[in-house]
């Protein structure tokens, strides 16, 4: 169901993919099972969801990601930590900018 979202939001350029898995991970970790069998099925459900969302991942760059080969290591670092650094003006102008080229 999320891919799908996502699929279905790729026009959207408010979409919010990242909040929406971010969403869905934490509500599974909150979760407070009652019972072993309620705790095998929560890991099971977390596992089964991790595993697709990586197959999916795995699928895109290796179909998409070639652009990647290009990159050295180095840029990738410098910029993760860049978002790191990001603030919330920051970060709003990133999304307006992509709204409103």
């Amino acid at each position: 169901m999320f891919l799908k979202y996502l699929r279905d939001e790729r026009e959207n350029p408010t979409r919010l993919g990242s909040s929406s898995l971010r969403s869905v991970l934490a509500s599974m970790d909150a979760k407070v099972t009652t019972t072993d069998e309620e705790k095998l099925s929560l890991d099971g459900q977390r596992a089964g969801f991790i595993g697709e969302i990586a197959y999916w991942l795995e699928s895109a760059a290796e179909r998409l990601g070639s652009c990647f080969d290009a990159i050295p290591e180095r840029s990738l670092v410098l910029q993760a930590n860049e978002s790191l650094e990001r603030t919330d003006e920051a970060f709003h102008a990133a999304i307006n900018s992509k709204v409103n080229p």
